[in-house]
């Protein structure tokens, strides 16, 4: 099995290498015997926000939508609202929510609205950085 995966597409979209690999996805799906057995996946991540249909990227999804050897899934990963931020702060901590509460709503409003990645960064660098103790 081959896993490809590209992040942060929205910002590779003018890097030809780029472009090629994701042109040719579906005809090297289309080139194996049997999808189930070609072992190639591609992840490709990508901020909605930042990329508009009629581009590139959302003209290749519907090509390989429309492959028949080729299968897509679309996943949303949505801002962090302060009960998703308490929840992984009270797991990281194995306290309950109510004394990580005032944490997470810190957190919360310290990381873009809550980001995941900044969420999980914030609470790193803290942990890190011993500004609990």
């Amino acid at each position: 099995p081959v896993l490809f995966t590209l992040d942060d597409l929205q910002w590779s979209l003018s890097d030809p290498f780029v472009m090629e690999c994701i042109s040719e996805f579906p005809d090297a799906i289309t080139l194996s015997n049997d999808t189930c057995q070609s072992g190639i996946m591609f992840v490709g991540t990508y901020r909605s926000n930042e990329v508009k249909g009629g581009d590139f990227l959302f003209d290749r999804i519907e090509t390989i939508n429309r492959s028949i050897r080729a299968k897509t899934t679309m996943l949303t990963v949505g801002e962090f609202s302060t009960v998703d931020a308490n929840k992984l702060i009270s797991d990281e901590f194995c306290l309950p929510w109510r004394y990580t509460k005032d944490l997470a709503e810190l957190i919360h409003s310290k990381t873009a609205r809550g980001n995941p990645f900044f969420v999980i960064q914030f609470l790193r660098s803290i942990i890190q950085n011993k500004m609990l103790e």
